[in-house]
């Protein structure tokens, strides 16, 4: 089964599947600390510090840029609004591509 992204009246800023890239485009992505509060088993809350991966999605217009450009993306309208609905598997490997040759310059 290929997993679709549904976009209706956006562009590729909001693609957040881009994000996924973010883990996969080097073995060793920039992380930073992070917390956020957690249920506990008696029914309370507490925060949880953890380590995650930088995400950062000021780029991605570029990515979906060549997406756009090197994959087939269907495209159509739901009234007003452009929809776009290219599969996930290939995006977000275009993405962790252009990641890995992009990011840090």
């Amino acid at each position: 089964m290929d997993a679709r992204i549904l976009m209706i009246g956006v562009g590729y800023w909001a693609c957040t599947a881009f994000h996924l890239a973010e883990y996969l485009y080097t073995p060793r992505p920039p992380v930073r600390a992070a917390a956020c509060v957690v249920s506990t088993p008696d029914g309370g809350k507490r925060w949880e510090e953890y380590e995650d991966v930088v995400l950062d999605d000021r780029q991605f217009e570029d990515i979906g840029d060549r997406v756009e450009r090197d994959l087939a993306v269907r495209r159509s309208r739901v009234g007003r609004a452009e929809v776009r609905l290219p599969s996930m598997h290939e995006p977000v490997d275009c993405a962790a591509e252009w990641m890995s040759m992009n990011r840090g310059r």
